[in-house]
């Protein structure tokens, strides 16, 4: 009897998932004081980084320049995020669809729509915050990284099936 790896078990994954959820939750019930701080933070961070490269006059950001940089950390922080989720939500699926001899394809389909799913409560939920307002861009990209991140573990579980059955005939 072969043991059994934690990252084949579902429940694991459910539980990663609810953790992740609970951080994605965790971000959007930030007001827009404190998500404008965070946004802010990275954006100096990355700025502090870019110094080693650019001369340190060329490292001063303009206000407009600043919005715009801005604007696009938080469009990649959506991204990531949901990236991340739909690895999580992925794992899920497919860890209970493979325990269950189901279809890889209608696992990661369930996950997908979860992840879109959560998207648009997030986005619902941001519309009680104070200073926030949902956006429905912010649910097309979340669904886009929750599709990358799904298509990502996908492809990588279908290689390892196809890899790891016995070729038929000697072929």
């Amino acid at each position: 009897m072969q043991s059994k790896k934690l990252y084949q078990n579902p429940v694991f994954w459910f539980c990663c998932t609810l953790i992740w959820c609970s951080i994605i939750f965790c971000f959007s019930a930030q007001d827009a004081t404190a998500s404008t701080a965070v946004s802010d933070s990275v954006l100096h961070k990355i700025a502090k980084i870019c110094t080693a490269w650019i001369p340190a006059d060329a490292a001063e950001i303009d206000s407009e320049n600043h919005a715009s940089m801005a604007f696009l950390i938080r469009k990649i922080a959506h991204l990531t995020l949901y990236f991340i989720l739909g690895l999580f939500s992925s794992a899920t699926m497919l860890s209970f669809a493979n325990k269950h001899h189901r279809s890889l394809s209608a696992g990661w389909l369930c996950a997908w729509s979860f992840c879109i799913f959560y998207a648009a409560t997030d986005e619902f939920h941001q519309l009680f915050v104070p200073g926030r307002t949902g956006r429905i861009l912010d649910i097309g990209i979340d669904s886009l990284g929750a599709l990358l991140g799904s298509l990502l573990l996908l492809f990588f579980v279908q290689r390892s099936v196809r890899r790891n059955q016995n070729p038929e005939n000697g072929v």
